[in-house]
Parts: C-alpha cells; sequence; structure tokens
C-alpha cells in the first residue's frame, strides 16, 4: 500500500456518502472514526479504532499499518473543510493520502436555503472568541459553524451589539435527519427564537437587499 483513504461522511448518513466512498468503507482492513462516524459500519465487523482525544496514538496507529493494510478513516461531512485531514496532514506527505469528499453540513445549509455559496464568508466558530466575526460583519453572506458555547443566539446577541444591519438568519440543526430544523428570521428578532443551544449548528447570515 502507498497510501491510505480518508473518507468524508458527509452528515453522517449512509445516502450522503459518495459510492466510492462506500466501497472503500466496505475493503477496508481498518476503520477509524468518532464513535458516532463508526457506529453504522460495525456488521462489517472490521478491525476498528475509535478516534477521542487520542490523536498522536491514532496516527501511529495510521504509520505502522497503512504500508501493508487497507486503512480507511471516517470524517465527518467534507475532509478538506474543518477536518482531522488537518491535523493529519502535518505528519505525512500529501501523495500518502487518499481523499474522498464528503458533503459538509456549510454546503447542506446553504443548499438548504437556496443559495449559492462561492462568494460568502466560511468561519469556524469552535472554541474560538466571537470577535472574529467583526472582521466580516461588512460582507453580505457569511456562513458559521457554531458549538454549545458559541451558539447562534449567542452569536445573534453579538452581531446586534457590533451592527445595525439587519440580516436574515437561518439556523440550521441535524441537516438532513428525520428532526431537521431550519429556523429563519431577521436577527434584530433573535430574543423571540427558542433553540436547543446545546447543539451544533449552521448559521448563515444574509443581507437580502444586497444579494
Amino acid at each position: 500500500m502507498e497510501n491510505f483513504t480518508i473518507v468524508g461522511t458527509g452528515l453522517g448518513i449512509k445516502e450522503y456518502i459518495l459510492p466510492q466512498g462506500i466501497s472503500a468503507i466496505e475493503d477496508a482492513d481498518i476503520l477509524i472514526a468518532g464513535e458516532r462516524n463508526l457506529e453504522p459500519w460495525l456488521y462489517l465487523q472490521k478491525e476498528s479504532y475509535i478516534i477521542k482525544s487520542n490523536l498522536s496514538e491514532i496516527v501511529s496507529i495510521i504509520k505502522n499499518n497503512y504500508k501493508v493494510k487497507k486503512v480507511v478513516i471516517l470524517v465527518s461531512g467534507d475532509p478538506g473543510f474543518y477536518s482531522l485531514l488537518n491535523y493529519i496532514s502535518k505528519f505525512f506527505n500529501r501523495k500518502e493520502i487518499k481523499i474522498i469528499p464528503g458533503i459538509s453540513s456549510m454546503q447542506m445549509a446553504f443548499a438548504k436555503a437556496g443559495l449559492s455559496w462561492h462568494d460568502a464568508v466560511l468561519l469556524n466558530l469552535h472554541g474560538r472568541k466571537l470577535e472574529i466575526i467583526n472582521d466580516f460583519l461588512g460582507e453580505n453572506k457569511i456562513g458559521m459553524l457554531t458549538d454549545p458555547v458559541n451558539n447562534p443566539l449567542k452569536v445573534c446577541q453579538h452581531i446586534v451589539s457590533m451592527t445595525s444591519r439587519n440580516f436574515t438568519v437561518l439556523i440550521c440543526i441535524n441537516l438532513g435527519y428525520n428532526n431537521e430544523d431550519i429556523l429563519e428570521f431577521k436577527i434584530n428578532e433573535y430574543e423571540k427564537i427558542v433553540i436547543n443551544e446545546q447543539l451544533p449548528a449552521v448559521m448563515i447570515l444574509i443581507d437580502e437587499e444586497k444579494l
């Protein structure tokens, strides 16, 4: 073997995984993934390892196996968009890594909104300070990955305190699942909105007058 494979599992639902990705998973000798991404494939009874906070151990497992076994790592969304690929690529030559893309939650959120996203500013707020938003509040289309700390309503509160622009807001939760929830409102009305703030979400801001 000359390389190992990173498969983007998209939203975590088999129907959204590329056929090439499914084939790679089924042909693998070793599967490496977070518990949620691994669960749908347990029936294959592959040698498997769960990704937690053990990233250095995961890198060692890959190094010790990928030249003699088919190693496949499963990551949520698309490997090229805020995924484990960024960490793993520090330890391997890019030619040693085969990437099978997936549908990111950001991509799906813009699709649900009926919007293109090539001209949007895309931000990841996980574990970061809300002030990173400030430099982009002049943009007309912004996509953000939120977390329980920087949840969508807290983000709205911050933005309202920084600008008078009355953005249209879309909050997308559980995209692709049966309990998918998409809320749309004007940012000045955010105090009326009720969501489960502990759930990760994709948040889109748009200035509809300037699109």
